[in-house]
């Protein structure tokens, strides 16, 4: 059950590990020419994987040597054939593409848009990408319960239980195509507004749903951390703002799906939609309206991240990191307390605290008894993570 995108990354990892003749023993089909292949299938999916091997020529003299090519579709009517027949095309088309050679699926700064992968609910470990140690964590109060990283030790103090407690999604308006970003000072009202996209945290909303009511959200911007919220009278004209979070009705909002697969968002206090000027002369800003069922009102939520707690399976507390330079902003673990210092972003391989918005980092000496603190984003491999 994975994306096409992560079953590269299995690939990846049996080549480096393994002989073709060890996979092709491990069940792995593998023909004359050295070509592995494995196909899968289950409740209405279907998936096939290509491997070739160094010095792969193909029939027409096209070299593929070390292309690996993954398809995974929502269907069960295709068949391996024609997945097979896919996979090869593929194959073929990356040669007169001329990838650089430093081209890495994994790494957005090297030009890929970093797909998400949802992680289920479970337990994993957590590696940094530049020294490849695991995250740890002291369990006594002489230590101050600090998050360190280590090598391998195989026990429950490198194991980490992830558990969703919200998602992160832009918020595109269908009509105009702009994305729904906010000012973060006070000299702009904190005013909401569409843009075109940037690309960054600004247009990024993290929704949680209200306890006890599956299809209302807050929705939480997470560069500011402050939360969506209008006012409700015409003097104002029913403007969009943010807002610290006040627990009430204004900054609850009603996720209606709609028969194309967009979503109407309505505030639950006022009853009104969401809603957005499509013109300069209005500053593109949002605001609220009654019903007009059309496209202004209805918008296109793509999923880009997700937030968790992340709880120590050996001692049961939670990742906590304190929010000030007095304490070196280190990483802590805390029994639960059902706030934002304990939830965590996971987006294009790294973990940023939803409370600071700061990511998640670690020294890579021992000087610095390899303490895991958050920064400020450093596009670098000391913050990103693999989740294992």
């Amino acid at each position: 059950m994975a994306s096409a995108r992560a079953l590269l990354g299995i690939t990846r990892h049996l080549a480096a590990t393994y002989t073709g003749e060890d996979l092709d023993r491990m069940g792995w089909g593998r023909n004359s020419k050295g070509k592995l292949a494995h196909n899968g299938a289950a409740g209405g999916l279907r998936a096939y994987v290509a491997m070739f091997p160094d010095g792969y020529i193909s029939n027409s003299g096209v070299d593929l040597s070390r292309i690996h090519v993954a398809a995974a579709v929502n269907t069960g009517t295709i068949t391996t054939g024609q997945l097979r027949e896919l996979t090869d095309a593929c194959a073929l088309s990356v040669p007169p593409s001329q990838v650089p050679d430093d081209f890495d699926l994994w790494d957005e700064p090297n030009g890929a848009r970093c797909e998400y992968l949802p992680l289920p609910a479970g337990v994993y470990s957590i590696r940094q990408k530049s020294s490849r140690r695991l995250v740890d964590a002291h369990e006594h109060a002489g230590a101050d319960f600090s998050v360190v990283t280590r090598s391998a030790q195989n026990n429950d103090t490198q194991r980490w239980r992830f558990t969703p407690v919200g998602a992160v999604y832009t918020i595109q308006q269908v009509s105009s195509d702009r994305f729904v970003d906010a000012h973060e000072s006070a000299d702009a009202d904190f005013s909401v507004v569409s843009r075109g996209d940037q690309g960054n945290d600004s247009q990024r909303w993290v929704a949680m749903n209200v306890v006890g009511d599956r299809s209302t959200y807050t929705l939480q911007q997470l560069s500011s951390g402050r939360f969506l919220d209008a006012h409700e009278h015409s003097g104002q004209d029913f403007s969009l703002v943010t807002r610290p979070a006040q627990n009430n009705d204004t900054q609850r909002w009603v996720l209606a799906p709609q028969a194309d697969g967009t979503l109407t968002v309505v505030q639950s206090s006022s009853g009104r939609f969401m809603d957005a000027h499509e013109h300069a002369g209005e500053d593109f800003s949002l605001v609220t309206r009654a019903s007009q069922d059309n496209d202004t009102q209805r918008w296109r939520f793509t999923l880009v991240g997700a937030v968790y707690t992340i709880q120590q399976v050996s001692s049961d507390r939670f990742v906590d990191a304190h929010e000030h330079s007095g304490q070196d902003f280190s990483l802590v673990t805390r029994p639960g307390q059902q706030n934002d210092s304990q939830r965590w972003v996971h987006l294009g391989g790294t973990l940023q605290q939803l409370s600071s918005a700061r990511f998640m980092d670690a020294h890579e000496h021992d000087r610095q008894d390899f303490s895991v603190v958050t920064r400020a984003a450093q596009p670098n491999d000391t913050q990103r993570w693999f989740i294992e």
